[in-house]
């Protein structure tokens, strides 16, 4: 395959990847998937047969391999991207042969794919040479200490077109695996990023930082079903025709409408909810293979992983909704986008119950996801769905947008208290940040025994300079000077819904 892949294919390739969970089922169901693009039985034939032309199926495993290849090749001709770690990662998450791909990857992308190789598993690496890391292993033996479960927080990211992206996830990494106090890290499960991809909704910015995330997710690979997005307010579009002339408003609902010297001007409901179209097409979709519902109700997305001893759930909402250009901080959540989360997160647990793959009484882990604060200064106006979510069992906030680190609790006294983790800029321009505020990311692990949650915080003084610890919390010992790490404690009990 000559030349590089255009724009249209990028997408395909992505939607090839992200949108099929079963493509890691096994050769056949590969095949069958493969055979069916080719062959025109599908939405995504053509743009197949444009990529590999009739090429013969004789050996399924071979004919899939020749595709990601070709991909692969094509893709490096431009340099190593946020694609070509993608497709490295589902080669080896889709052939058994791991020695082999490792060297045929290394063949075609030489020291730059080598350095980002997946780890081997245990079963290659007794026979396979040592290669460069692409995540450090755990510096703790599970056999002495369980692996906690690691949730690694973004927010506010702020890249414009001109943002130096691939600088960016390398001095990231380079924390992760090297940082004072804190790498080498071990395997991180889970990516979180609470809004702002872009900067004052400009939509170019969303390029450079869905080639980041997508990067990021391949580097510690995960696949996009492990990577929480929710948007903030600089992801939020201003279509022209947004509201529309109204000379009556006495029969409008309160809210929807707004006066402009002697005009009225209502929401118009056909365009209002495309504030949102370009994060989803530019970013959302892209890197999660899904599309983020425009319907604001459905905007209560749940993401659920049980594991048989444990479960995680994650609730990610739209803090953003009601922002518009005549109102910049009209943040909140809307009620009916909670309650639609709710019974999911209910659904999704009863539903593991019934097939196994949750243990009766193991204990559940929810945690929420916004952009805007819930507490001090800035916070949201109306906050009583914090209450709902905590009488729930969400037991943990994530948020961003006021670009410095939070660390709160909701309903102190109560047993169902929840603990607020805000998390500063990732990459916010100097003008976006307070007087001596550096930019932020928070590292969180959680016990294995759901008992304890340790926050680790991050900070790179300068733009572009390396990342160390932020000492600013009291030892959990009760010793003198700061530390850059402090403990949430948490009283997880077994709240399986009935069946």
């Amino acid at each position: 395959m000559a030349g590089y892949l255009s724009e249209d294919d990028r997408k395909f390739v992505l939607r090839v990847i992200t949108d099929q969970p079963d493509w890691r089922d096994g050769p056949a169901r590969r095949h069958q998937l493969l055979d069916t693009w080719l062959r025109g039985d599908g939405r995504y034939a053509d743009r197949a047969r444009t990529l590999t032309g009739h090429m013969p199926l004789n050996n399924p495993d071979s004919a899939v391999a020749d595709v990601l290849y070709g991909l692969l090749d094509a893709e490096l001709a431009r340099g190593v991207n946020a694609l070509a770690f993608l497709l490295v990662r589902l080669t080896f998450q889709s052939f058994d042969d791991e020695d082999r791909i490792r060297k045929i990857a290394v063949d075609i992308g030489g020291p730059a794919i080598e350095a980002i190789l997946p780890p081997l598993s245990n079963e290659s690496r007794s026979t396979a040479t040592p290669q460069t890391h692409s995540k450090p292993a755990s510096s703790t033996p599970s056999a002495i200490a369980p692996d906690p479960i690691r949730i690694l927080h973004l927010s506010d990211l702020h890249f414009t077109e001109a943002t130096p992206w691939k600088a960016r996830l390398q001095w990231l990494i380079q924390d992760l695996e090297r940082g004072d106090d804190l790498g080498p890290v071990g395997r991180i499960d889970y990516l979180v990023v609470s809004g702002d991809f872009t900067d004052r909704g400009k939509e170019a910015g969303f390029t450079p930082a869905a080639e980041f995330v997508m990067a990021l997710l391949a580097y510690l690979n995960l696949g996009p079903e492990s990577c929480i997005l929710v948007p903030g307010n600089h992801d939020v579009a201003e279509p022209d025709d947004a509201y529309v002339l109204n000379r009556d408003v006495t029969k409008l609902v309160p809210g929807i409408w707004i006066q402009q010297g002697n005009i009225y001007l209502k929401r118009n409901p056909a365009v209002y909810p495309l504030r949102f179209e370009p994060f989803n097409r530019c970013l959302f979709e892209p890197v999660t293979g899904r599309p983020y519902p425009l319907e604001v109700a459905e905007q209560g997305l749940v993401q659920s992983f049980f594991k048989g001893a444990y479960g995680l759930q994650f609730v990610a909402l739209n803090s953003c909704w009601e922002l518009d250009e005549f109102d910049r901080k009209h943040s909140g959540i809307l009620p009916d986008a909670v309650a639609h989360a709710l019974q999911k997160l209910d659904a999704d647990e009863r539903e593991a119950l019934r097939k196994g793959d949750l243990a009766s009484g193991a204990p559940v882990l929810q945690i929420g996801v916004w952009h805007h604060p819930v507490t001090g200064h800035e916070m949201m106006a109306d906050t009583v769905f914090v209450d709902n979510l905590r009488q729930h069992g969400v037991r943990i906030g994530l948020h961003g947008d006021v670009h410095e680190l939070r660390r709160d609790q909701v309903g102190y006294w109560h047993p169902k208290k929840m603990h607020i983790v805000g998390v500063g800029s990732f990459g916010s321009p100097h003008e976006g940040l307070r007087e001596a505020t550096p930019r932020h990311y928070n590292l969180i692990e959680i016990a294995a025994d759901f008992q304890t949650v340790t926050v680790h915080t991050r900070q790179q003084r300068r733009a572009d300079g390396p990342w160390e610890g932020w000492y600013d919390w009291p030892p959990s010992n009760g010793g003198s000077g700061r530390v850059s790490q402090y403990t949430i404690s948490l009283d997880i009990v077994p709240a399986n819904p009935a069946s």
